[in-house]
C-alpha cells in the first residue's frame, strides 16, 4: 500500500466561525432524486454535490476548486447511522481494496469498505469526489447531511528537511488521512502543485531528499 504525505504550511483561515452547512437531503441520481428516499435493501446510487448557490461552473459539484493555495478539511455527518456510506476519490476510483483487489461494492449489501456516519475528510484542489449510500433496513429510508468544513490559504512544502521532520514527528503538525486505499490519479496533483505523486513516508533522509528531486523537481 502506498503511503504518502502532502504537507501544507497554512498562511491562513478564511471564513472562520461560518463553517457549518445543513445541506439537507442526499442529491440522489435518477428516481430517487425526485423522493429523496432510498428504496428498502438498495443503493442510493453514485452521486456528486450539486449546490445551486455556487457559480454556474461549481454547480454540479460542491467540493471542486481550482485553487492552487488553497484546502478544505471537512467533516461529512449522514443521518441515519444505519446507511453504509461508500467514497470514490476520485469519481469512478474504488478506494477500498484488499490485498490489492477491489472487493467493495456498493451496490449490494457489502460487509466491507464503508463508514457510517460522520468521516473527516480533506478536499484537494481539481478533485471530483463521488460518494453512495446503501440501505439495509426494510423500509425506504430519507437520508440528509451536514457539513462542518474549514478552508485554509496555504503552501505547499517542499523543503526535504523539513517534510522528514514532519514524517518523524520532530515538527508538530495536524494530521488528515485520505480514508481507504489511495489509488488516486496523478491529475490533480500535476494541475494543482506540478508534482506527480505525494511523497513516499521515509525514516531516511537521503530517500526523502531523492523523492523530492523526482516527484517535486
Amino acid at each position: 500500500m502506498f503511503q504518502g504525505i502532502l504537507a501544507y504550511r497554512i498562511l491562513a483561515r478564511t471564513n472562520k466561525g461560518f463553517e457549518k452547512i445543513n445541506y439537507g437531503a442526499l442529491p440522489l441520481p435518477n428516481w430517487a432524486a425526485r423522493t429523496g428516499l432510498i428504496a428498502a435493501n438498495s443503493s442510493s446510487g453514485r452521486f456528486l454535490w450539486p449546490w445551486g448557490v455556487l457559480p454556474a461552473e461549481r454547480q454540479t459539484d460542491m467540493w471542486w476548486f481550482d485553487n492552487n493555495d488553497k484546502i478544505v478539511a471537512s467533516r461529512w455527518k449522514v443521518s441515519p447511522y444505519m446507511l453504509r456510506n461508500f467514497l470514490f476519490l476520485a469519481v469512478g476510483t474504488q478506494e477500498i481494496v484488499y490485498l490489492g483487489i477491489a472487493t467493495t461494492d456498493d451496490t449490494v449489501p457489502s460487509d466491507f469498505g464503508y463508514w457510517r456516519g460522520e468521516i473527516e475528510l480533506p478536499v484537494l484542489p481539481y478533485m471530483h469526489m463521488q460518494m453512495s449510500s446503501f440501505n439495509m433496513t426494510n423500509m425506504a429510508i430519507l437520508a440528509d447531511v451536514a457539513f462542518e468544513y474549514a478552508e485554509y490559504n496555504v503552501e505547499l512544502i517542499r523543503d526535504p528537511v523539513l517534510l522528514y521532520n514532519l514524517m518523524t514527528r520532530r515538527e508538530r503538525a495536524h494530521w488528515m488521512t485520505y480514508p481507504g486505499e489511495t489509488r488516486i490519479p496523478t491529475d490533480p496533483f500535476v494541475r494543482a502543485y506540478k508534482i506527480q505523486q505525494p511523497i513516499p513516508l521515509s525514516r531516511n533522509l537521503d530517500e526523502v531528499r531523492r523523492s523530492v528531486m523526482e516527484f517535486m523537481g
